[in-house]
Protein backbone atom coordinates (compact mmCIF):
# COMPACT_ATOMS: atom_id res chain seq x y z
CA UNK A 1 0.00 0.00 0.00
CA UNK A 2 1.52 3.03 -1.18
CA UNK A 3 -1.32 5.65 0.04
CA UNK A 4 -4.33 6.52 2.25
CA UNK A 5 -6.54 9.18 1.41
CA UNK A 6 -9.52 9.50 3.27
CA UNK A 7 -9.73 13.39 3.43
CA UNK A 8 -13.42 15.09 4.40
CA UNK A 9 -15.23 11.58 5.53
CA UNK A 10 -16.69 13.00 9.12
CA UNK A 11 -13.82 10.40 10.24
CA UNK A 12 -14.37 10.21 14.13
CA UNK A 13 -11.73 8.85 16.90
CA UNK A 14 -8.30 8.74 17.07
CA UNK A 15 -5.84 7.79 14.75
CA UNK A 16 -4.41 3.64 14.47
CA UNK A 17 -1.22 3.29 15.06
CA UNK A 18 -0.85 0.47 12.65
CA UNK A 19 -0.78 2.78 9.87
CA UNK A 20 2.54 3.96 11.10
CA UNK A 21 4.20 0.44 10.66
CA UNK A 22 2.98 0.88 6.67
CA UNK A 23 6.86 1.04 6.16
CA UNK A 24 6.12 2.01 2.19
CA UNK A 25 3.37 4.25 2.87
CA UNK A 26 4.09 7.53 0.79
CA UNK A 27 1.15 9.46 1.14
CA UNK A 28 -1.40 9.67 4.11
CA UNK A 29 -4.15 12.24 3.73
CA UNK A 30 -6.50 12.40 6.76
CA UNK A 31 -7.44 16.18 6.61
CA UNK A 32 -11.00 17.51 7.02
CA UNK A 33 -12.63 15.15 9.77
CA UNK A 34 -13.15 14.61 13.25
CA UNK A 35 -9.89 12.48 14.33
CA UNK A 36 -8.80 13.30 17.95
CA UNK A 37 -6.34 12.12 20.70
CA UNK A 38 -2.59 12.53 19.94
CA UNK A 39 -0.97 11.26 17.05
CA UNK A 40 1.08 7.75 18.07
CA UNK A 41 5.06 7.73 17.85
CA UNK A 42 4.96 5.01 14.69
CA UNK A 43 3.46 7.66 12.07
CA UNK A 44 6.61 10.50 13.09
CA UNK A 45 8.55 7.83 12.26
CA UNK A 46 7.87 6.83 8.92
CA UNK A 47 11.01 6.26 6.73
CA UNK A 48 9.68 6.60 3.26
CA UNK A 49 6.38 9.05 3.76
CA UNK A 50 6.30 11.69 1.58
CA UNK A 51 3.60 14.28 2.31
CA UNK A 52 1.62 13.68 5.70
CA UNK A 53 -1.60 15.65 5.71
CA UNK A 54 -3.41 15.58 9.15
CA UNK A 55 -5.43 19.58 8.73
CA UNK A 56 -8.30 20.42 10.23
CA UNK A 57 -9.32 17.64 13.05
CA UNK A 58 -8.48 17.66 16.45
CA UNK A 59 -5.36 16.11 17.24
CA UNK A 60 -3.31 17.44 20.28
CA UNK A 61 0.05 16.94 21.66
CA UNK A 62 3.10 18.03 21.03
CA UNK A 63 5.31 17.19 18.17
CA UNK A 64 8.33 14.68 19.23
CA UNK A 65 12.07 15.22 18.48
CA UNK A 66 11.86 11.85 16.48
CA UNK A 67 10.08 13.80 13.81
CA UNK A 68 13.73 14.28 12.28
CA UNK A 69 13.28 10.71 11.14
CA UNK A 70 10.80 11.45 8.59
CA UNK A 71 13.64 11.45 6.49
CA UNK A 72 11.36 11.53 3.05
CA UNK A 73 8.82 13.88 3.99
CA UNK A 74 8.41 16.98 1.76
CA UNK A 75 5.33 18.18 2.83
CA UNK A 76 3.64 18.13 6.90
CA UNK A 77 0.05 19.71 6.89
CA UNK A 78 -0.97 20.15 10.44
CA UNK A 79 -3.16 23.37 10.01
CA UNK A 80 -6.03 23.93 12.31
CA UNK A 81 -5.89 21.17 14.84
CA UNK A 82 -4.92 21.75 18.81
CA UNK A 83 -0.62 20.45 18.86
CA UNK A 84 1.04 22.25 21.21
CA UNK A 85 4.77 22.92 22.74
CA UNK A 86 7.60 23.79 20.81
CA UNK A 87 8.47 23.55 17.02
CA UNK A 88 11.37 20.95 17.51
CA UNK A 89 14.58 22.23 16.32
CA UNK A 90 15.02 18.84 14.94
CA UNK A 91 12.98 20.21 11.94
CA UNK A 92 16.31 21.16 10.43
CA UNK A 93 17.02 17.40 9.74
CA UNK A 94 14.67 16.89 7.21
CA UNK A 95 16.25 18.16 4.36
CA UNK A 96 13.71 17.07 2.18
CA UNK A 97 10.89 19.29 4.12
CA UNK A 98 9.54 22.20 1.30
CA UNK A 99 6.07 22.73 3.03
CA UNK A 100 5.23 23.66 6.56
CA UNK A 101 1.20 24.09 7.35
CA UNK A 102 1.38 24.49 11.34
CA UNK A 103 -0.82 27.76 11.40
CA UNK A 104 -3.99 27.62 13.49
CA UNK A 105 -2.79 25.28 16.41
CA UNK A 106 -0.98 26.39 19.90
CA UNK A 107 2.47 26.01 19.46
CA UNK A 108 4.81 28.37 21.76
CA UNK A 109 8.07 29.57 22.41
CA UNK A 110 10.50 30.83 19.13
CA UNK A 111 10.48 30.24 15.61
CA UNK A 112 13.67 27.59 14.93
CA UNK A 113 16.85 29.17 13.59
CA UNK A 114 17.68 25.49 12.24
CA UNK A 115 14.68 25.66 10.03
CA UNK A 116 16.85 27.34 7.87
CA UNK A 117 19.05 23.92 7.54
CA UNK A 118 15.82 21.90 5.88
CA UNK A 119 15.74 23.90 2.71
CA UNK A 120 11.93 24.39 3.52
CA UNK A 121 10.29 26.91 1.36
CA UNK A 122 6.79 27.51 2.50
CA UNK A 123 6.44 28.15 6.28
CA UNK A 124 3.02 29.07 7.83
CA UNK A 125 2.50 29.39 11.10
CA UNK A 126 -0.20 32.28 11.25
CA UNK A 127 -2.58 32.09 14.65
CA UNK A 128 -0.56 30.24 17.29
CA UNK A 129 1.33 31.86 20.34
CA UNK A 130 5.12 32.21 18.69
CA UNK A 131 7.17 34.96 20.16
CA UNK A 132 10.62 36.50 19.30
CA UNK A 133 12.00 37.42 15.91
CA UNK A 134 11.67 35.42 12.56
CA UNK A 135 15.61 34.03 12.59
CA UNK A 136 17.81 36.01 10.23
CA UNK A 137 19.27 32.26 9.03
CA UNK A 138 15.32 31.59 7.82
CA UNK A 139 14.50 34.81 5.98
CA UNK A 140 17.60 34.76 4.08
CA UNK A 141 17.50 31.50 2.94
CA UNK A 142 17.21 31.07 -0.23
CA UNK A 143 14.87 28.72 -0.42
CA UNK A 144 11.95 30.61 1.14
CA UNK A 145 9.39 31.70 -1.20
CA UNK A 146 6.29 31.98 1.52
CA UNK A 147 6.23 32.86 4.88
CA UNK A 148 3.12 33.50 7.12
CA UNK A 149 3.75 34.69 10.48
CA UNK A 150 0.67 36.69 11.26
CA UNK A 151 -1.47 36.52 14.36
CA UNK A 152 2.06 35.75 16.65
CA UNK A 153 3.60 37.61 18.95
CA UNK A 154 6.57 38.43 16.68
CA UNK A 155 8.44 41.30 17.42
CA UNK A 156 11.77 43.11 15.99
CA UNK A 157 12.04 45.65 12.52
CA UNK A 158 10.53 43.87 9.30
CA UNK A 159 13.85 41.61 8.60
CA UNK A 160 16.51 43.02 6.66
CA UNK A 161 17.15 39.68 4.80
CA UNK A 162 14.48 39.59 2.78
CA UNK A 163 16.31 42.19 1.33
CA UNK A 164 18.77 39.80 -0.18
CA UNK A 165 15.83 37.44 -1.03
CA UNK A 166 14.79 39.04 -4.67
CA UNK A 167 12.73 35.77 -4.79
CA UNK A 168 10.57 35.70 -1.61
CA UNK A 169 6.92 35.94 -2.95
CA UNK A 170 4.40 35.93 0.01
CA UNK A 171 4.98 37.47 3.42
CA UNK A 172 2.69 38.16 5.59
CA UNK A 173 2.66 39.41 9.46
CA UNK A 174 -0.06 41.40 10.06
CA UNK A 175 -1.20 41.52 13.73
CA UNK A 176 2.18 41.18 15.07
CA UNK A 177 4.58 43.41 16.94
CA UNK A 178 6.92 44.38 14.01
CA UNK A 179 8.39 47.84 14.94
CA UNK A 180 10.86 50.36 12.92
CA UNK A 181 10.72 51.49 9.52
CA UNK A 182 10.58 49.99 5.46
CA UNK A 183 13.94 50.35 4.15
CA UNK A 184 14.41 51.50 0.62
CA UNK A 185 15.98 48.69 -0.12
CA UNK A 186 12.21 46.60 -0.39
CA UNK A 187 12.21 47.75 -4.23
CA UNK A 188 14.78 44.94 -4.48
CA UNK A 189 12.18 42.07 -3.52
CA UNK A 190 11.48 42.05 -7.45
CA UNK A 191 9.56 38.52 -6.96
CA UNK A 192 6.91 39.87 -4.29
CA UNK A 193 3.46 39.21 -4.74
CA UNK A 194 1.48 39.43 -1.40
CA UNK A 195 3.10 41.88 1.44
CA UNK A 196 0.36 41.64 4.63
CA UNK A 197 1.73 44.21 7.27
CA UNK A 198 -1.45 45.24 9.20
CA UNK A 199 -1.72 45.85 12.41
CA UNK A 200 2.06 46.42 13.37
CA UNK A 201 3.95 48.74 15.21
CA UNK A 202 6.14 50.12 11.79
CA UNK A 203 6.45 54.11 11.46
CA UNK A 204 8.12 56.41 9.03
CA UNK A 205 7.17 56.69 5.37
CA UNK A 206 6.09 54.33 2.44
CA UNK A 207 9.41 53.94 0.63
CA UNK A 208 9.39 54.85 -3.41
CA UNK A 209 10.94 51.88 -3.79
CA UNK A 210 7.37 50.00 -4.03
CA UNK A 211 6.90 51.10 -7.40
CA UNK A 212 10.02 48.92 -8.45
CA UNK A 213 7.64 45.88 -7.34
CA UNK A 214 5.68 45.16 -10.80
CA UNK A 215 4.59 41.50 -9.58
CA UNK A 216 2.39 42.79 -6.39
CA UNK A 217 -0.83 42.19 -6.17
CA UNK A 218 -1.47 42.99 -2.34
CA UNK A 219 -0.10 45.26 -0.06
CA UNK A 220 -1.71 45.64 3.23
CA UNK A 221 -0.51 48.96 5.67
CA UNK A 222 -3.08 50.06 7.72
CA UNK A 223 -2.94 49.38 11.16
CA UNK A 224 0.61 51.07 11.67
CA UNK A 225 1.94 54.65 11.95
CA UNK A 226 2.99 55.70 8.69
CA UNK A 227 2.70 58.92 7.46
CA UNK A 228 2.96 61.59 4.83
CA UNK A 229 1.57 59.94 1.54
CA UNK A 230 1.40 56.84 -0.65
CA UNK A 231 3.70 57.89 -3.20
CA UNK A 232 3.11 58.35 -6.74
CA UNK A 233 5.43 54.81 -7.93
CA UNK A 234 3.36 53.21 -6.11
CA UNK A 235 -0.16 54.52 -7.11
CA UNK A 236 1.68 54.08 -10.41
CA UNK A 237 1.20 50.01 -10.02
CA UNK A 238 -2.26 50.56 -10.13
CA UNK A 239 -3.03 52.99 -13.17
CA UNK A 240 -3.56 50.06 -15.52
CA UNK A 241 -6.11 47.91 -12.86
CA UNK A 242 -9.15 46.30 -15.01
CA UNK A 243 -11.98 45.62 -12.64
CA UNK A 244 -12.95 43.14 -15.03
CA UNK A 245 -9.90 41.09 -15.32
CA UNK A 246 -8.10 39.45 -12.80
CA UNK A 247 -4.12 39.42 -13.83
CA UNK A 248 -1.39 38.25 -11.77
CA UNK A 249 0.95 41.22 -12.48
CA UNK A 250 -1.27 44.30 -11.25
CA UNK A 251 -1.50 45.65 -7.35
CA UNK A 252 -5.51 45.13 -6.79
CA UNK A 253 -5.28 45.19 -3.05
CA UNK A 254 -3.64 48.29 -1.17
CA UNK A 255 -4.93 48.78 2.28
CA UNK A 256 -3.05 52.55 4.46
CA UNK A 257 -4.52 54.71 7.23
CA UNK A 258 -5.98 57.29 4.45
CA UNK A 259 -9.54 57.67 6.33
CA UNK A 260 -9.99 61.17 8.71
CA UNK A 261 -9.96 60.34 12.15
CA UNK A 262 -12.66 61.17 14.64
CA UNK A 263 -10.17 63.25 16.96
CA UNK A 264 -7.98 65.31 14.20
CA UNK A 265 -10.48 65.10 11.07
CA UNK A 266 -7.30 64.28 9.25
CA UNK A 267 -6.33 60.81 7.59
CA UNK A 268 -3.16 59.85 9.08
CA UNK A 269 -1.68 59.27 5.87
CA UNK A 270 -2.69 60.81 2.29
CA UNK A 271 -3.52 58.38 -0.76
CA UNK A 272 -4.42 60.12 -3.94
CA UNK A 273 -7.43 59.50 -5.35
CA UNK A 274 -7.70 56.13 -7.44
CA UNK A 275 -4.98 54.92 -5.82
CA UNK A 276 -5.84 52.89 -2.69
CA UNK A 277 -8.36 50.15 -2.35
CA UNK A 278 -9.46 50.24 1.27
CA UNK A 279 -9.03 53.19 3.64
CA UNK A 280 -8.60 52.76 7.72
CA UNK A 281 -9.45 55.17 10.15
CA UNK A 282 -6.11 54.42 11.85
CA UNK A 283 -7.81 55.53 15.95
CA UNK A 284 -10.80 52.85 15.73
CA UNK A 285 -9.48 50.39 12.47
CA UNK A 286 -12.91 51.41 10.75
CA UNK A 287 -12.16 50.27 7.16
CA UNK A 288 -14.03 51.69 4.02
CA UNK A 289 -13.56 50.43 0.19
CA UNK A 290 -13.01 53.63 -2.11
CA UNK A 291 -14.61 54.24 -5.12
CA UNK A 292 -10.96 54.56 -6.92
Amino acid sequence: LLSIRLAINNLTGSLPKEFGEMKTLFRLDLNTNQLSGTVPESIWTMPSLDRLTLGENNFNGTLPTTISQLSALKSLFLWKNRFSGRIPTEMGLMTNLQFLYLQKNRFVGEIPVELADSGVSSVLLAKNSLVGKIPAELAKSPNIRTMDVSDNQITGTFPEEFYDNPKLIVFHAKDCQLSGTISTRIGEITYLRELHLRDNNLNGTIPTEFGNLAKLEELWLEGNDFTESIPDELCALRTNVDSTITSPLLLYQLKADCLPTESTGDPQIQCPVGCCTECCDAETGDCEPTEG
